[in-house]
């Protein structure tokens, strides 16, 4: 039987259950683990998983064009032709995909988990262990990886989860985070 009193969370308990053994003589006891874990349900487990996306998306947005503009052959050698300048058309399909380590390195610097740990808190979230902050983070990223068109994703995912007026308190946190992970603190 489970402990009559509510779990804790992240508290291990054990529970024992009388199990016939397969003589059919007496019964053994097994002992199950449970674990009760600091997950939560419903809309707050959607909220924590949207609010972690908004800031991954919002940084992503940063490196990618900042490291587009550093791989412009324009840029590089100072030509006038705006032809020249990859960085004014956008982000080119698969440019994620094919620069995913460099962008993850300068991405995921050592404020970036402080970042999204930030975030929560001006959201009302109380702020998770690292290991999981690092693992929806680094399955996001994964997951967007592979998706052509990322500048549209990257401005959809944005617009839903943030909206589209910039004076809003989330997206004046979120700019705040934005500071902070530049390395202004704030």
């Amino acid at each position: 039987m489970p402990n009559s009193t509510s779990p804790q969370p992240s508290m291990l308990s054990t529970v024992s259950e009388s199990q016939p053994s397969d003589s059919g003589e007496g019964c053994e006891c097994a002992t199950v683990a449970l674990y009760y874990g600091d997950e939560t349900d419903g809309w707050l487990s959607v909220f924590f998983l949207d609010t972690v996306k908004g800031v991954v998306t919002r940084l992503l947005s940063i490196v990618l064009y900042c490291y587009l503009e550093e791989t412009c052959y324009g840029c590089n050698v100072d030509h006038p032709s705006q032809k020249h300048h990859a960085c004014l058309w956008g982000i080119p399909d698969d440019f994620f995909r094919d620069n995913f380590g460099e962008v993850r390195k300068r991405l995921w610097t050592d404020r970036f988990i402080p970042s999204i740990r930030l975030f929560l808190e001006a959201n009302s979230l109380s702020p998770t262990d690292e290991s999981k902050l690092r693992g929806v983070a680094e399955t996001f990223l994964h997951e967007l990886r592979f998706i052509p068109n990322i500048e549209d994703t990257l401005l959809q995912i944005q617009k839903v989860l943030t909206g589209e007026d910039e004076t809003t308190p989330k997206n004046r946190s979120l700019e705040q985070v934005v500071n902070f992970w530049y390395g202004n603190d704030v």
